[in-house]
């Protein structure tokens, strides 16, 4: 039904709709009964339907003529099948993303981590349910008031109702999760050190280029600066899994990437230093960085 209202919309002089007799009658097809047709019982060639503004045709569809087989000869198919795959191999040495997206970096990883943790019991909706927490409190943390836990808890109660329409959720238990989510993160020392630090950005757009060409595109949590005056890059995270040996292979290299656009976009003699904030169990995970920055290509601008 799109595709026959955009055809009509479109359609300046003239518009053919072609069918075929007994085929399946779809939907499009019953919505030219407007027009006087009957999509299981049509009129005869050249009939004319509304009020003469369309016309009915019938086309009589006569099979070529059949040409007499002609031989050709079989190529070599090794040597085919070799040259097929010496052409893929060239292609796949040759093409290179050129944008890509931090948070996709440990996607497989992070789906190992999701499948060893989840409960046995755990269903799709677990998962679904799961994500639009993680929606939620990012979406807290990004636009609430950092400073005010109540604050922060109206701002769950306020963006609850729309992120459980975006995800199929129900908003009271959304928003009974999402607190569950976010007060070991409030009574924790994170929290502290939030307040008391200098928020420099939040969901700050990055755009950086490695040695090897590949761009990277994303967007970081948080970029703190704390009372020791050091930058500090910070991605939230609400999994349910604690453990540094998972989550590190995860989304360790999506720090580097952030931590390379902020010292690259001020200019820093280092990278600053970069943490996984475990919303649910009010702690953090320093992301090491040396050898990630080295095998992402991702040294200073110049360098």
């Amino acid at each position: 039904m799109r595709t026959l209202y955009v055809a009509m919309t479109r359609a300046r002089n003239r518009l053919v709709l072609v069918s075929c007799e007994g085929g399946p009658v779809g939907s499009w097809l019953e919505a030219l009964a407007a027009w006087g047709y009957d999509a299981r019982n049509p009129p005869e060639g050249g009939a004319l339907l509304d009020q003469g503004r369309v016309q009915h045709r019938i086309a009589a569809i006569t099979p070529s003529a059949s040409r007499e087989q002609e031989e050709f000869p079989l190529p070599d198919l090794d040597q085919a099948s070799r040259r097929w795959h010496e052409q893929v191999t060239l292609l796949r040495e040759r093409s290179r993303r050129w944008l890509r997206h931090p948070s996709g970096l440990g996607e497989e990883q992070e789906a190992q981590v999701q499948d060893e943790t989840r409960p046995a019991t755990a269903s799709p909706h677990d998962d679904q349910q799961g994500r639009a927490v993680g929606t939620l409190v990012h979406l807290v943390l990004e636009k609430g008031d950092l400073s005010s836990q109540p604050g922060l808890r109206a701002a769950l109660r306020q963006h609850a109702p729309v992120v459980a329409a975006d995800h199929g959720a129900e908003p009271a238990g959304l928003l009974q999760q999402a607190e569950a989510a976010l007060e070991p993160f409030l009574d924790s020392p994170l929290y502290e050190q939030l307040r008391q630090g200098k928020v420099v950005g939040r969901e700050l757009p990055v755009l950086v280029r490695g040695q090897d060409g590949v761009t990277w595109q994303g967007t970081l949590d948080l970029l703190l600066q704390g009372t020791d005056g050091q930058l500090h890059v910070v991605d939230y995270k609400t999994d349910r899994e604690s453990d540094p040996g998972c989550l590190l292979p995860a989304y360790g290299d999506q720090l580097a990437v952030y931590a390379s656009a902020v010292q690259r976009a001020l200019a820093l003699a280092a990278p600053p230093r970069a943490w996984l904030w475990m919303v649910r169990h009010g702690r953090s995970i320093e992301v090491p960085l040396e050898e990630r920055l080295a095998r992402l290509k991702l040294g200073p601008a110049g360098g």
